[in-house]
C-alpha cells in the first residue's frame, strides 16, 4: 500500500514540476539573454510576411463554443407542377359484362367422352356437379345449345348471347 502512495506522489510531483517549467515566464537578464531555455511555440514557426498582431486578434475573437458559420442564401427552387392527365376509366357496358359472364359459364363445361351409334352422335359432358348426355341441337338449362359433335370436341353456343365455345376432350 505504501509503495503505491510513493509511486503516485512521484508522478504528481513530476507533473507539477513539468507544468511549472512549461508555464513559468521566461526570465530575461539585463543582458537580454534568457535564464531558462525557451520552449518553441507555434509562433516561432510563423511564416515570413505574416502579421503576428492580426493573427493574435483572430484568436482573441474566436469563441470555441459559438463557431462562426457563414450565412449563405439558399435558393429555393419550387418544382413546376405539370397538369396530370389521368385516363378516363371506361366502364364496360352491360352487353360486355354479360358476354364475359357467358364465357366464364361456358368454360365450366368439361367433355368427358364421345359416343357414335351409327349416325347418332352423343357426348358426355359435366357441368359443375351435373353429368349430362347430349346430342346435336340439344338445349342445356335453357341457355346453351349443342351445335356440333366431332371425334375430339364439341361446340356449345349460348342462346341469348351468340357466343360459341369449342370444348376439347379431356385426356
Amino acid at each position: 500500500m505504501t509503495t503505491r502512495i510513493y509511486i503516485l506522489s512521484i508522478i504528481v510531483i513530476s507533473l507539477v514540476v513539468y507544468n511549472i517549467i512549461e508555464w513559468w515566464p521566461n526570465q530575461v537578464t539585463s543582458e537580454g539573454k534568457n535564464v531558462l531555455p525557451s520552449i518553441p511555440s507555434m509562433l516561432d514557426f510563423q511564416l515570413a510576411g505574416q502579421d503576428f498582431n492580426a493573427r493574435k486578434k483572430l484568436h482573441v475573437k474566436r469563441d470555441l463554443f459559438q463557431p462562426v458559420i457563414k450565412k449563405t442564401r439558399k435558393k429555393i427552387i419550387k418544382p413546376v407542377e405539370k397538369a396530370v392527365v389521368l385516363p378516363t376509366p371506361t366502364t364496360p357496358s352491360a352487353s360486355e359484362i354479360a358476354r364475359k359472364i357467358a364465357e366464364q359459364e361456358l368454360s365450366q363445361f368439361k367433355l368427358v367422352g364421345i359416343l357414335f351409334q351409327g349416325e347418332i352422335k352423343k357426348a358426355f359432358v359435366t357441368y359443375g356437379d351435373d353429368n349430362l348426355t347430349v346430342k346435336i341441337n340439344d338445349v342445356i338449362q335453357d341457355k346453351y345449345i349443342v351445335d356440333d359433335i366431332t371425334v375430339t370436341n364439341i361446340i356449345l353456343r349460348n342462346i341469348k348471347i351468340d357466343i360459341k365455345k369449342k370444348i376439347e376432350l379431356i385426356n
